[in-house]
């Protein structure tokens, strides 16, 4: 589907451009009496020409780019009509793939806490990876909280222990025996 809308993409822009750089007016095709006759219809010639310029065999060239650009004009139509129901289509699927994937998500939301803990989720909703990221953020704050009070603790003990040494160097530096 997407490969289509984007060839489909390429022809319009080429078909736009075709148009732009081809010459104004219609070819208006008439068989008199088993001939094929080539008029240029447009809005410059119209004044003059109610029926449209009659085009000789030395305008054949100007004849041939009327009728692409007649044809370039009526498959840009649709072009654009076929761009339009993709697009449409692809807006539909996008409604429903939201709900779908919703789906999905609800198969891991609706099962029991201790349940969750026991299974690897193969995909989570955003609110249940918001809700997992705020625990682990939890646990890590409270791991710190304890890191941080040992090293505290370990900090105060290892200053007690350098002022008993300090004391019993100042102690014995002064001769006094006191144990």
């Amino acid at each position: 589907m997407l490969k289509r809308e984007r060839w489909l993409r390429d022809l319009k822009q080429n078909l736009e451009t075709s148009i732009h750089n081809a010459p104004l007016g219609n070819l208006k095709v008439i068989n008199c009496r088993g001939v094929e006759q080539y008029y240029l219809d447009s809005a410059e010639t119209r004044t003059s020409y109610p029926n449209g310029k009659y085009l000789r065999k030395s305008d054949f060239e100007l004849a041939g780019k009327l009728a692409q650009r007649n044809y370039d004009e009526k498959l840009l139509s649709e072009v654009e009509k076929q761009l339009k129901n993709i697009q449409n289509i692809i807006k539909k699927y996008e409604k429903q793939e939201i709900v779908q994937v919703e789906e999905l998500y609800s198969v891991y939301d609706r099962m029991s806490p201790s349940r969750k803990k026991m299974v690897d989720a193969r995909i989570i909703s955003d609110k249940e990876y918001v809700k997992q990221k705020y625990i682990q953020v939890k646990i890590l704050q409270k791991d710190r909280r304890k890191s941080t009070q040992k090293r505290k603790k370990e900090s105060d003990q290892s200053q007690k222990r350098s002022l008993q040494i300090c004391c019993t160097i100042k102690i014995s530096h002064t001769g006094m025996n006191v144990l």
